[in-house]
């Protein structure tokens, strides 16, 4: 697994105020993924969240489970998720890497 590039991205969070700060990686297959970084701090309450990373294909076209997302580590070993936050997280990333890229 290697950083795609330099970018750190900021996504808007779906609810309340603040950004998602994520980088994009890709393995040795091709296959993109999102790390989610960090989470705005001057928020009241700004969550926790998995530092997996997370295959873009794999999760763009489907509404993510709030209990149980699949990541994976550096190594590419399946992680399963139990964080509401990075499922709410993960899905602002997402929804921001396909606005940036479709343009």
């Amino acid at each position: 697994m290697k950083r795609f590039n330099d970018v750190t991205y900021r996504a808007d969070k779906l609810s309340n105020s603040g950004v998602i700060e994520y980088s994009l990686w890709i393995d040795k297959f091709g296959e993109l993924y999102i790390q989610l970084m960090r989470n705005d701090f001057k928020t009241e309450s700004p969550g926790t969240f998995s530092d997996c990373f997370f295959s873009i294909n794999a999760n763009s076209n489907k509404k993510l489970s709030r209990d149980n997302i699949c990541g994976v580590d550096v190594n590419l070993n399946k992680k399963v998720i139990g964080n509401v936050n990075t499922s709410f997280f993960l899905q602002a990333a997402i929804n921001h890497h396909n606005d940036v890229f479709a343009q």
